[in-house]
């Protein structure tokens, strides 16, 4: 196990949503066994479920997974005949059921070890269980998802249908997955995950097994099922991890050791261990949750995303708190630190990279590595800030599909620079003399729903005529041009519905998800664009918007219902759901900037010289040359002092070029010929 420090630095409290608010971590290093058998552990306490006759208290032993403790669970022989026997802790409890979205995704982490006083059970015995909540008239439900064991074999159960009343005859059976036998005197790592849809057969449920000293897991469980109830409500009763089993004279004893539960497998996963090649895990992106097979969705570019979301990371660099906002960045970074993120390029090209940075501390340069290969760089400079965020722009040239994108931070000492987010949009060169259409594609940086006289800011965005409307706030800063075209893309989930839904431009953007109100909420201005038609569960639906309104800096958007049903749409906050895109398409005309009168290059067409004449008291860094292929062909650190800049380029070939000037407050564009 790991020490407290890495403990807090890897599992601390992490704001998920509104209803499921932990990363939960159980770790017998620092935990607390209370008189009633309660557990206390990273200041959460884990309340015991006991019943029937002849249990043993949990106690800790030093037979471990790693540390030097770990928790035994033990059931004596029952000795008055008790119809079962349980000795569990709750991660979930009833008394505070756990809200849960159809499409949502949960994973519980253990490991567990079978000592000499392990026997093969002579009834069904449970080790891990997931309750859902009763439905109206029931008595209670069986698990909807539960590792049973037959003899050393242990199997993943899930059930679906309506309910699983436990006095119904016969009960409930589900769908079984069997994994091979467990043997005595060996530490066996499993992680349990879903995806709960008790409506339609597209849920998931895994269980990944293997030994500890091993690196490959194997999966058992199965994808396109349902998973859970449809008639109870949608909150989870109990997660339990223990012992539960049905009548028997016999003892059994059972290890528990790493306990986690979350929304994503990488926050579950053992330290130490692989990641199964299935799982391909955001841990710390809008939510981080899985796909619809057990794997999450990476970054998809053109796209943006936050710099917190990456999927690995090496030195002192980690998330923090934005003062004066909701979100985060990454700061503390230092030179060779870098951030990893998994990415799927649409397709190959040149995209311009946008990274929105401040510094206060030394500065220095931000390098792009794709799947291991440089492919550029940008510098930023200090601007006396840490948060202060400016735009810092260079081109890359990415091939298409998946693979691993890297930064690394280089500096000559110090805290360098803070990052908030990257904006990367695809450059395309209409061939018109200089024109670049370029499309960048937005997630909301706020976003919730208000009914009467309340906010809410969950996994949903709620939208009925007279009762509910969403509001969402995208920034646009990053556009710089004519937007030609812009979308507004969202999914549906949870509730379907129909009708007719309005989409406007909201008068202010001074609020954000956590104080919106009736109060301070934009009023609906100019109408946007409309849909109209049916929304089923997981439509992926569309809105085309006018864009004589739409201008760059923050936009906010107010969706409402004018006829049909209500319905119900996934959130930036939601973990399994594709979130709300705005995609814009703009178009700016690069031969203007060489009008610029404050920037003049000449001779322009050169032969080998060219002086570029910056004027006094500019405030670019770095001078790019750039052909017309988005490759680099001449780089140039720009002082202060840097009025005039003179450059013998014999060395490169006849052709047009680009003139890319990076400044702390904007940057520039110039066409060039040489011939």
């Amino acid at each position: 196990m790991k020490n407290t420090f890495l403990l807090l630095a890897t599992f601390i409290i992490l704001i998920i949503n509104p209803f499921y608010s932990q990363v939960k971590y159980i770790d017998a290093e620092n935990a607390q066994i209370l008189n009633d058998g309660d557990m206390r552990d990273n200041n959460v306490l884990y309340q015991m479920k006991e019943q029937g006759d002849n249990i043993s208290k949990p106690w800790f032993t030093n037979t471990n997974r790693k540390g030097q403790k770990a928790i035994a669970y033990q059931l004596n022989g029952t000795t008055t005949g008790e119809r079962v026997q349980r000795s569990e802790h709750h991660i979930v409890h009833w008394k505070t059921p756990e809200d849960i979205n159809v499409g949502d995704t949960r994973y519980t982490g253990f490991s567990v070890y079978l000592p000499n006083e392990w026997t093969n059970p002579d009834d069904w015995l449970l080790f891990h269980q997931v309750q859902q909540v009763a439905a109206p008239g029931q008595k209670g439900n069986f698990p909807f998802l539960g590792i049973y064991v037959n003899g050393s074999r242990p199997n993943l159960t899930v059930r679906s249908g309506k309910n699983g009343n436990t006095v119904r005859n016969p009960s409930p059976k589900g769908v079984k997955f069997e994994m091979f036998p467990l043997k005595k005197g060996i530490w066996y790592d499993f992680v349990v995950g879903y995806k709960f849809e008790p409506h339609q057969g597209k849920g998931w449920a895994y269980c990944w097994v293997k030994e500890a000293s091993q690196k490959d897991w194997k999966r058992f469980g199965q994808k396109d099922m349902k998973v859970g109830y449809s008639e109870p409500d949608s909150k989870l009763l109990n997660n339990k991890i223990g012992l539960y089993r049905g009548k028997s004279k016999l003892t059994t004893r059972l290890y528990y050791d790493e306990i986690r539960y979350s929304n994503t497998f990488c926050k579950v996963n053992i330290p130490g261990s692989s990641q199964p090649a299935d799982i391909q895990d955001n841990c710390d992106g809008n939510g981080g949750g899985s796909g619809g097979d057990g794997s999450t969705t990476d970054i998809k570019l053109p796209g943006n995303f936050q710099a917190e979301s990456y999927v690995n990371k090496s030195g002192s660099v980690k998330t923090e708190n934005t003062p004066g906002s909701s979100g985060k960045n990454l700061g503390f970074i230092r030179n060779n630190d870098y951030v990893e993120y998994d990415v799927d390029v649409t397709e190959g090209g040149d995209y311009i990279f946008d990274f929105m940075a401040s510094s206060a501390g030394s500065g220095g340069t931000i390098d792009v590595l794709e799947n291991g290969n440089k492919r550029g760089s940008i510098s930023i400079p200090v601007n006396g800030q840490w948060h202060s965020y400016k735009k810092y722009s260079t081109t890359i040239r990415l091939s298409s599909g998946n693979k691993k994108l890297r930064l690394i931070f280089k500096g000559s000492g110090g805290y360098l620079m803070n990052l908030d987010r990257v904006v990367v949009s695809k450059k395309s060169t209409s061939g018109d003399g200089g024109n670049s259409s370029t499309q960048t594609t937005l997630t909301p940086i706020q976003d919730a729903y208000i009914q009467g006289s309340s906010r809410y800011n969950n996994t949903l965005i709620r939208i009925e005529r007279n009762n509910r409307n969403g509001y969402l706030m995208f920034d646009l800063s990053s556009i710089k041009g004519n937007i030609k075209k812009a979308e507004l893309s969202f999914t549906i989930a949870s509730d379907a519905g129909n009708g007719k839904v309005d989409v406007y431009k909201g008068s202010t953007t001074n609020w954000t998800e956590q104080n919106i109100s009736n109060s301070n909420k934009p009023s609906s201005q100019n109408l946007l664009g409309t849909i109209n038609g049916t929304m089923n569960i997981g439509d992926r639906k569309t809105i085309s918007l006018n864009t004589s309104a739409i201008n760059s800096g923050k936009l906010a958007l107010v969706m409402s219902a004018a006829s049909g049903n209500d319905f119900a749409f996934a959130s930036k906050e939601h973990s399994s759901v594709k979130k709300p895109q705005l995609v814009i398409t703009y178009e700016s005309n690069r031969a203007n900037d060489i009008q610029d009168q404050n920037v003049i290059a000449y001779p322009n067409p050169f032969t080998n010289l060219l002086i570029i004449d910056l004027q006094n008291g500019h405030r670019y860094y770095q001078m790019d040359i750039i052909d017309v292929k988005g490759q680099r062909v001449y780089l140039r650190k720009v002082d202060e002092n840097d009025d005039v800049l003179e450059m013998d380029l014999r060395t490169i070939p006849k052709g047009i070029y680009f003139v890319r000037l990076s400044g702390i407050d904007n940057n520039k564009n110039l066409k060039i010929l040489k011939q």
